[in-house]
């Protein structure tokens, strides 16, 4: 028969660990404002490009370990993540959840204009620093995609540009 530390363990160990969870300050292990060389020594891993961009200073990369999000780059610092559908972030809000479900859970967050749907909105969570935030776009009614970053990279409209 197992003794109470031998169930403790196993079950430690067949638990898993947690799945990352998107915040204003960064996913998994990756910290914004970080160096992206320091972000590839915690993940164990390099980066790999992950889209064009257009300007020399600001890229994106994303890291096989967290194939969901995709990480602007700005200077060799990572500033911002974009997340796909699915990917857990601190809101508990997910892609296809209406606005006014948003707006019942976060009274409080800050609501402005979207910049090219007359009827759609952005949706800022800001850090109590404000110098970072969570941004939702909304459109119809439904949040269609989620970021997290430092300002003012998390609320560049278009990305890197």
């Amino acid at each position: 028969m197992a003794t109470l530390p031998t169930i403790v363990l196993v079950l430690l160990f067949t638990t898993g660990a947690a799945r990352p969870v998107l915040t204003s300050n960064g996913y998994d292990k990756v910290r914004f404002g970080m160096r992206l060389t320091a972000a590839e020594v915690l993940l164990g891993e390099k980066s790999v490009a992950a889209g064009e961009s257009g300007v020399e200073t600001c890229r994106y990369v994303s890291f096989a370990s967290l194939p969901h999000v995709r990480f602007m780059v700005e200077s060799e610092v990572v500033t911002r993540a974009e997340a796909s559908p699915g990917v857990e972030n601190a809101l508990h809000v997910s892609v296809g959840e209406s606005l006014s479900s948003v707006t019942t859970k976060h009274p409080t967050t800050r609501i402005v204009p979207h910049k090219y749907d007359p009827a759609g909105h952005y949706v800022i969570f800001e850090s109590a620093d404000k110098k970072a935030a969570v941004v939702l776009e909304e459109e119809g009614g439904k949040i269609t995609s989620i970021r997290a970053g430092l300002e003012p990279s998390v609320e560049y409209v278009e990305g890197c540009l």
